[in-house]
């Protein structure tokens, strides 16, 4: 849809300057972030965030007062930040006409990612240090998910599909995922995938009418170590227990 749409490399279009990056966890916005955050310098526009804080309040909702309170007399331009996705709040904080946006990558190496970054792997070997962490997690992921603390515990399963809005009891709802799913392709105008990251961001070129030489990136924050540390047999098997994630 955004192919078709986003605009020809030779029609004639403004640059838009009002975007809406939904941050989703270990996925890679940490590049593409800082994009947005060059483009908005070049532009002086406005961006939406909270003194000190990478995050609005996650995995709460945003704080809604504080940012109308704080709003600039020409609004905010971009938000780029780790929030969960509330289309309402969004739309009251925004301008008119934002582009909304998000990352996802594969649901195993963004869970292993989680698990490798959020404390998971090193709580593992403290208590099994003779065994494959990872491994070990997915012998008998429910006992040791209550492992994680209340901040890191959501992100263990689906933790995308919650970073999008939907709430943990409606996992295993096969009619509340199809609606979601359909609410997010309704609501974002593109989503980018890490995996095709080079080629996402030619799309969101094109819908945004930038240019190209202001989409570089550069990779942060690589780790492959994590990836390596398993068997394509318990990915297959992880898979389902990301089941909703994999059918976003």
């Amino acid at each position: 849809r955004v192919a078709i749409t986003a605009g020809h490399p030779h029609s004639n279009c403004s640059p838009k300057q009002n975007l809406y990056f939904l941050r989703t966890h270990q996925t890679g916005t940490s590049s593409v972030t800082n994009i947005f955050y060059r483009y908005g310098k070049e532009h002086d526009l406005n961006f939406v965030m909270y003194p000190l804080k990478l995050h609005l309040n996650y995995p709460g909702r945003i704080n809604m007062l504080y940012l109308e309170r704080m709003m600039p007399e020409k609004g905010y331009n971009i938000l780029s930040q780790y929030t969960r996705h509330h289309h309402s709040d969004i739309l009251r904080i925004m301008n008119s006409g934002t582009i909304f946006t998000t990352l996802l990558r594969h649901p195993v190496d963004q869970f292993l990612s989680v698990f490798n970054n959020f404390d998971l792997k090193q709580e593992m070997k403290n208590l099994l240090p003779h065994h494959n962490p990872y491994e070990e997690f997915f012998r008998r992921p429910d006992r040791i998910a209550m492992l994680a603390s209340d901040s890191v515990y959501h992100l263990i399963q689906n933790s995308m599909s919650f970073d999008l809005g939907l709430n943990t009891p409606h996992f295993k709802n096969s009619t509340a995922v199809d609606q979601f799913v359909e609410k997010i392709d309704r609501e974002f105008h593109l989503v980018l995938i890490l995996e095709l990251l080079d080629e996402s961001l030619v799309l969101l070129k094109r819908l945004m009418c930038w240019d190209l030489n202001q989409l570089v990136y550069v990779k942060l924050s690589i780790n492959k170590e994590y990836s390596l540390s398993i068997s394509d047999e318990k990915r297959k098997k992880y898979r389902l227990r990301l089941c909703v994630d994999t059918t976003a």
